[in-house]
């Protein structure tokens, strides 16, 4: 599991597409952030967890990051591994995040997503991992 001081924010979040660098950076964007949450917070305490907490992350996203999120690019730990990094609760403690430190969790998980899923070398396809020879089917003596 990877720990918030394994994360280099400021680091990897100069690594994001230019526009999206642009948006993320800018002092509008915690604005954003914290109307966002409080559209969330719909019992106003001042933090969010659980599914609200995903639906407001997904809602501060940039949309080209929330789209990939939902189609599954990046794997479904992704919700997990963002909140318990960034709280370092653990699996007894509050996985929840306060109002305050929304925005910084918002670039948290973009940096986690630039930490964990551009570094790694990732096979998506099984023909990602073959040779171009093993790929053609025609040399074979057998049907496939």
């Amino acid at each position: 599991m990877y720990q918030r001081e394994d994360v280099n924010v400021g680091k990897l979040l100069k690594r994001l597409p230019k526009a999206v660098r642009d948006k993320v950076l800018a002092d509008s964007f915690l604005d954003d952030c914290w109307s966002i949450f409080k559209k969330f917070d719909t019992f106003s305490k001042e933090k969010l967890e659980g599914q609200m907490l995903w639906k407001a992350l997904l809602a501060a996203l940039p949309e080209s990051y929330r789209k990939a999120i939902l189609s599954n690019q990046y794997g479904w730990s992704l919700q997990q591994d963002s909140v318990f990094a960034f709280t370092g609760c653990g699996r007894d403690g509050e996985a929840a995040v306060t109002f305050i430190k929304f925005p910084e969790y918002v670039r948290f998980t973009l940096a986690l997503i630039m930490h964990k899923y551009s570094a790694n070398a990732k096979v998506l396809d099984c023909k990602m991992a073959l040779k171009p020879q093993e790929v053609d089917h025609s040399k074979r003596k057998t049907k496939v």
